[in-house]
């Protein structure tokens, strides 16, 4: 949830967010490692994150506990919203969530708007692993079907897009995979 008024309780409302935030979008299918990475980034760096999964949450009880999808126009509005406001309070950031190809154009749309100086890094671990550390996982109450983590593996093919590095973190430690990212987000 976003910071809201003691007095009445609004959540903050961002007039003129300021422009030019940097942002690392970590993009895979469900196990793919996007949290654990967006967390240890946090912890070394001092970005903020929004979470996919966390967003939807938050969109939920936004819109009174009607489920919104993923990539709805109202999800990308809140993912916006979010940049708005943790870029004002001075925030780099870290977006940890699914884009299909389909939909990227929609969500560069919205980091050029706000000119944020972004990196788009899709890890990309060998579907056993991605199953075998979806099957494993506490931070979710239920299992990702199989079906869901293998439908997005074969979706997201950015079909070597110069602006889309991909990662294969099948046998790379988080921390690997930070400075792996972290040193390509610098260069940019």
């Amino acid at each position: 949830m976003l910071p809201t008024c003691r007095q009445c309780n609004s959540e903050i409302e961002i007039a003129d967010p300021p422009k030019g935030a940097e942002l690392i979008i970590l993009n895979g299918t469900c196990g793919s490692g996007k949290s654990t990475v967006a967390e240890e980034i946090m912890k070394r760096y001092g970005f903020a994150v929004i979470d996919g999964d966390c967003m939807l949450q938050v969109l939920r009880c936004r819109l009174g506990g009607r489920k919104a999808e993923y990539n709805s126009d109202e999800a990308l509005d809140e993912i916006g919203r979010e940049i708005d406001v943790l870029a004002a309070l001075g925030y780099p950031i870290v977006l940890s969530h699914i884009i299909l190809p389909k939909d990227w154009c929609r969500y560069k749309e919205i980091f050029l708007k706000r000119r944020l100086k972004y990196s788009h890094f899709l890890l990309k671990p060998d579907i056993d692993a991605a199953i075998s550390r979806c099957n494993t996982r506490t931070c979710h109450k239920s299992v990702t079907p199989e079906y869901w983590i293998r439908y997005f593996d074969e979706s997201l093919l950015f079909n070597g897009s110069a602006d889309v590095f991909t990662i294969d973190n099948t046998d790379l430690t988080v921390d690997e995979t930070v400075m792996k990212i972290m040193e390509t987000h610098q260069r940019i």
